[in-house]
Parts: structure tokens; sequence; C-alpha cells
């Protein structure tokens, strides 16, 4: 067996429920306006998360974590935004269950 560091049935689980949220929203986060405000409202929310320490937990609105989880599928590029933006990588952990590490 291959053993990860994370544990994949509950991450999919999750990313399932949060698919079949989104999907109930698609048509309308497809318009451009709508889209330019969702961003802002992720800038905002990563900007109030660079200002306060790590282990407070603050939880993304539905509209914020799609644009969250898009910004996480460059890698690369959302750490150097990251960097750039708000002067530290910010974490991302999708499963709201995991509350004990930010105790």
């Amino acid at each position: 067996t291959i053993e990860l560091s994370v544990n994949i049935e509950d991450t999919a689980r999750e990313l399932i429920r949060l698919v079949e949220k989104v999907s109930k929203f698609q048509e309308q986060w497809q318009q451009s306006s709508i889209l330019k405000q969702m961003i802002i409202r992720y800038y905002r929310f990563m900007q109030l998360k660079a200002s306060h320490p790590i282990n407070l937990l603050l939880v993304p609105t539905l509209d914020i974590e799609i644009v969250w989880q898009t910004h996480l599928l460059r890698p690369e590029i959302y750490q150097g935004d990251c960097i750039r933006l708000f002067r530290r990588i910010i974490g991302h952990n999708l499963l709201a269950n995991d509350i004990e590490d930010f105790l």
C-alpha cells in the first residue's frame, strides 16, 4: 500500500460535497460581473486571513471557497501571489473537521 499524508477518502468526500453545492450556482457564477465580485471577496478574505494569527479559524463563504480552490490549482502561482500580495503563503484546509488543528 501507498501511504499518503492526507486522508484521501475523507478529503474526496468533502470535495464532492463542495462540488454538489457549487453546481447549484454554476450558471450565475459564469457571469463576468459576478466572477469579478467573487474575486474581490476572495482577495478581501485573504487579506483578513493574512492579518490574523495562522491558528485563527476563518471559514470562507462558498463563492470565496470556489475562487480559492481555483487559485490552488496552480500551486506555484498561488504561492507567488500569496507572497506578493500577503507577504506569506496562506494555508488551506478543505476539511472543517480538522478544527483541532486550529485550537
